[in-house]
């Protein structure tokens, strides 16, 4: 008998198994980070809420807290203010950088691709588009309850759908945080 054969066998089945193994637990780390993303931005947005603050705001606190989450960074200010505005000599043009840094914070709270953006913030996404989602309640309860999901995650390796029954996306189950109604003690609505 030929046992070199049988033992190459063995060991390229072994390999696939420990290999599909490795895959399954990187997409199962991907999933429990993006729940855990979820509860995190959900406990912002709920800490936002509770202090009365607007719902643009809200939901921007929800979003930079999920950016571990949320994709791509597709902002078109990817560039370093530092490097706009310094000089030959090495220094930096400090009145172009503030000025330059204040318009950022501006357009901060602006939903617009040249600022803070990333892939799953959409703005009206369709039903098949990733999209971080974060309703918005009422202010006037005595308990702020936020929640935030993922909606249509793409898995980390399409080709492992097929041991998923083809399921190509995914949706985080939500991050839900309650929390007292500090709003109600200070603002009068």
């Amino acid at each position: 008998m030929n046992q070199r054969g049988a033992t190459i066998v063995e060991s390229m089945v072994c390999m696939l198994l420990l290999c599909m193994t490795l895959f399954v637990l990187l997409q199962v780390f991907q999933w429990v980070m993006a729940k855990m993303v979820c509860e995190y931005s959900s406990f912002y947005a709920a800490k936002a809420r509770a202090y009365g603050f607007e719902d643009t705001i809200i939901v921007n606190a929800a979003r930079v807290a999920a950016i571990a989450a949320s994709g791509q960074d597709t902002g078109s200010d990817k560039e370093p203010l530092q490097d706009q505005y310094r000089g030959a000599d090495g220094s930096i043009n400090l009145d172009g950088y503030r000025r330059q840094l204040a318009i950022r914070a501006q357009n901060y709270m602006v939903n617009s691709d040249t600022t803070i953006n990333y892939e799953y913030w959409v703005y009206g996404a369709s039903s098949t588009t990733p999209v971080l989602h974060i309703p918005l309640g009422d202010n006037m309860t005595p308990t702020i309850t936020a929640t935030v999901s993922i909606l249509n995650m793409p898995l980390l390796n399409k080709d492992m759908s097929a041991f998923i029954d083809n399921v190509k996306k995914v949706d985080i189950p939500s991050g839900t945080s309650d929390m007292y109604n500090h709003a109600l003690n200070f603002l009068d609505r």
